[in-house]
């Protein structure tokens, strides 16, 4: 990796203890589900085995898949007292154990029975959500956009989704992208300072949510869009670098955000032909393990994998994921075992259908391990 010379930044936080984790090597099984869904568009992973995809569907509407070895094998969720939310699409789930969840879409819901049943989830506040993150039993928060001129906006809760709190913000025109919520305290949202001359941004919060501040990062981090900490001390955000030659770029702390450092991962995100938008690409995803890390970004055909040992300072190509359509979601356990959610051409039907690549957190030997029946 080439680092790019940031300054040194500060901003005061006290750290808590670190811990270490493994990541084994596994094998997978490929299974098919019953659901004729579009799209996997969020996938959110417990402790040592248990995760949950969640998709838009056709029959039923809400699609969900639970796998409960890792990702190995995944079972098809019946689904069985879905609400009326045709059109819902995933932006983003977050579990805080096998059996409770909520995802972001066009709306919001809860699952308590690890995705068998959902049930809309009133948040009190006007609010388009963007990202959601679950740092303990109960404990989320969910950033998004509201307001007459579509400010970010946070909610929290403390009792699993029944109230909802507004979070008070500092003063700026941010745009958020994705949380990341280590503990029931402390959580990082990751986004860009505003849409017109967008720099990055972290904002950080304390106290779960309640409140936040905007941390001083380096000149020149460009806007984030995605951000994992492992631990309330190590945080990591990838975003996409524009200037002076476009690349996928990272910054990372390892003291809680009193300090950040830059890496360029690869200069390897071209845009598709013709010159297209940066909405054309898919924003890179990034999850972490402890110190290890895996980012995640599509250049239009497929996903390539980068991987970090070093809580994000340095970062090496891991592999591909061949075949997706450009939309990703990034989960991992707690013993390194990855899953990405996307999805596949569907030859029978022309449009989409759910898919979920394995592999482990050293972003080697991806495998498609469930595709959705057309």
């Amino acid at each position: 990796a080439v680092a790019i010379a940031f300054p040194v930044v500060a901003w005061r936080q006290s750290i808590p203890a670190a811990s270490t984790a493994v990541s084994p090597y596994w094998t997978y099984h490929l299974v098919a589900s019953p659901d004729v869904t579009e799209q996997y568009g969020a996938v959110s992973c417990t402790g040592r085995d248990d995760c949950l995809a969640v998709g838009t569907g056709l029959d039923p509407p809400v699609a969900a898949v639970a796998s409960s070895d890792g990702g190995r094998s995944w079972v098809a969720s019946p689904t069985l007292n879905q609400p009326q939310a045709e059109g819902w699409a995933a932006f983003g789930l977050s579990c805080w154990d096998a059996q409770h969840c909520i995802g972001v879409g066009l709306d919001v819901l809860a699952t308590s029975d690890g995705g068998l049943h959902w049930a809309r989830v009133p948040l009190g506040s006007a609010l388009s959500p963007r990202a959601v993150a679950c740092g303990g039993p109960g404990q989320c928060v969910i950033v998004g956009v509201g307001g007459p001129d579509s400010s970010l906006r946070a909610v929290s809760t403390s009792d699993g989704g029944r109230t909802w709190h507004p979070g008070r913000l500092p003063p700026g025109g941010w745009l958020a992208f994705h949380v990341s919520c280590p503990d029931s305290s402390h959580c990082f949202l990751a986004g860009s300072t505003s849409s017109r001359s967008p720099d990055g941004a972290v904002l950080a919060s304390r106290d779960g949510g309640a409140t936040w501040v905007a941390l001083p990062l380096p000149a020149g981090t460009p806007d984030l869009t995605g951000i994992s900490c492992a631990r309330p001390s190590t945080c990591v955000a990838a975003g996409d670098q524009r200037t002076p030659t476009p690349a996928l770029a990272a910054i990372s702390t390892t003291d809680g955000g009193m300090t950040w450092s830059g890496a360029t991962i690869a200069a390897f995100r071209p845009l598709p032909e013709p010159a297209a938008s940066k909405a054309s690409l898919p924003p890179p995803t990034v999850a972490c393990v402890w110190s290890d890390c895996l980012v995640v970004a599509s250049n239009s055909t497929e996903a390539v994998t980068f991987a970090s040992t070093d809580d994000g300072r340095s970062w090496r190509h891991g592999g591909h994921i061949d075949g997706t359509t450009p939309s990703l979601s990034l989960a991992c356990t707690s013993t390194g075992q990855c899953v990405v959610a996307d999805s596949q051409p569907s030859e029978a039907n022309g449009g989409q259908r759910g898919a979920l690549f394995a592999g482990d957190i050293g972003g080697q030997d991806w495998q498609l391990v469930h595709l959705a029946q057309t």
